[in-house]
């Protein structure tokens, strides 16, 4: 690894070539090298053609031949990772509507006045209450007023706060709704990509030839599709979008002043 002006330069270890890495880490130029790379850990050599053979063997680091799976074992595994995707997508959905039921639970739930944890504190507040109607209805008569109109404090008890109001409830509940479906969506991708994972490397220990290896490298990588976002861009971006909004405006009134 170097670092000229400020920037990381690591050699790759696919290609060779020296490249400016986003990590100190960063061992592959590109996706390509990387799928290179894997191939060439991964991918088989086929054994010598023998009536109904269909195993591959493989290379391990110490030089050792082993008989990998068979193309009846591939098919067998690929239909076991398949039928676990299913499963576990179903459950993804069931543990949705699942925490959806604990959550309204939660929301109905009501509390007791005489619960021992605050049944101490609520005596105390009714025999305030009990107190201080007793000086109001004391200092009325003192002033001569008739004891029908006096006023009084009344102790009250909320036993589900303000989960007691319609608005709150709705609004909790639209919170609840959008993250146990973002919780949901990000289970099944990474559902999706351990079954994908899984598929191709069963996939791979079959392929001998270079343009079927090559064929995976052309599948871009997430990063690359979506590259990091540059703080210092920002700016540039927002002015930019910003223009483009004031001339598809003055566009607009253009074609209108043409009309008329």
């Amino acid at each position: 690894m170097s670092v000229t002006d400020g920037a990381i330069r690591n050699a790759c270890q696919g290609c060779g070539e020296r490249f400016e890495a986003a990590r100190s880490d960063a061992a592959y130029c590109s996706p390509a090298c990387r799928q290179r790379a894997y191939r060439t850990r991964r991918t088989p050599s086929p054994l010598p053609a023998t009536a109904g053979a269909s195993e591959m063997t493989e290379t391990t680091p110490r030089g050792e031949t082993n008989v990998t799976m068979t193309k009846t074992e591939r098919a067998e595994l690929s239909g076991i990772v398949k039928r676990n995707h299913r499963v576990a997508n179903a459950a993804v959905t069931q543990r949705k509507a699942d925490l959806m039921g604990d959550f309204e639970a939660a929301m109905a739930r009501q509390w007791k006045a005489d619960d021992e944890a605050w049944a101490d504190a609520v005596e105390t507040a009714r025999k305030a209450v009990a107190e201080a109607n007793r000086a109001i209805a004391e200092r009325f008569e003192e002033l001569g007023l008739p004891e029908e109109i006096a006023p009084s404090m009344v102790a009250g008890w909320a036993d589900r706060g303000e989960n007691a109001k319609a608005q709150r409830r709705a609004e909790l509940r639209r919170v609840a709704q959008s993250r146990a479906e973002a919780e949901a969506q990000r289970a099944k991708l990474e559902l999706d990509r351990s079954e994908a994972d899984l598929l191709t490397r069963l996939s791979v220990s079959a392929l001998t030839s270079e343009e079927a290896c090559s064929f995976l490298a052309q599948v871009p990588s997430v990063e690359a599709l979506m590259p990091a976002i540059d703080v210092e861009e920002l700016p540039a971006v927002v002015e930019a979008a910003v223009e483009a909004a004031k001339e598809a405006k003055r566009a607009e009134r253009a074609r209108w002043a043409a009309l008329l």
